[in-house]
């Protein structure tokens, strides 16, 4: 007996390669969006939303987005890498408070860092530490004086892991394998 779909399996192994390519670059493409999207939402949605805790930093902040300032962080986001295997997203390394706004920590206030707070609070408020003009430069004086050793930034995670992607993922392929497969 001879196989009359020998000719369309070998057609379909021989376009399956481009394939599998092409699917793992448009998941890849749903995983940038879906983090980029984190910025909009002001939280990282796993299986629900969890919102970031809000900034603080004065009337500068009152009203902008959390980790916005000029959108270089999430701008940073991007597809580092993709092959037939899969596909890796990852941060500008350049980016250096990327890791620290992601999972959180502690950074040592430093005799630098107390210099600059004083040179924004000067910036500010005018010159004389003992009164300020202005909200701002109040924020900037209690940094420079505080007693603490180190700033605690809070977990803002952007990027990880997360049902909810794993979702839309899986729903694509499964949509695309159909097509692919003529199912």
């Amino acid at each position: 007996m001879i196989n009359k779909h020998a000719q369309d399996f070998d057609d379909l192994l021989k376009g399956y390669q481009p394939f599998k390519v092409r699917m793992i670059q448009q998941a890849a493409g749903i995983a940038l969006a879906f983090f980029k999207t984190s910025f909009v939402n002001q939280g990282f949605t796993d299986s629900t939303l969890q919102k970031w805790p809000s900034r603080k930093g004065g009337a500068r902040n009152k009203g902008r987005a959390t980790l916005i300032d000029r959108g270089i962080l999430k701008r940073s986001i991007r597809i580092k890498s993709s092959t037939i295997t899969g596909a890796t997203i990852g941060i500008d390394p350049a980016i250096k408070y990327a890791e620290i706004h992601n999972f959180g920590g502690t950074i040592p206030l430093t005799p630098k860092m107390r210099r600059f707070f004083w040179a924004m609070f000067y910036k500010f408020g005018g010159g004389n530490k003992r009164t300020a003009n202005n909200e701002q430069a109040l924020f900037w004086r209690n940094l420079a004086l505080s007693k603490n050793s180190e700033i605690t930034i809070p977990k803002r995670q952007f990027i990880g892991d997360s049902r909810t992607l794993d979702k839309k993922v899986f729903a694509y392929v499964t949509q695309e394998l159909g097509k692919f497969l003529k199912v």
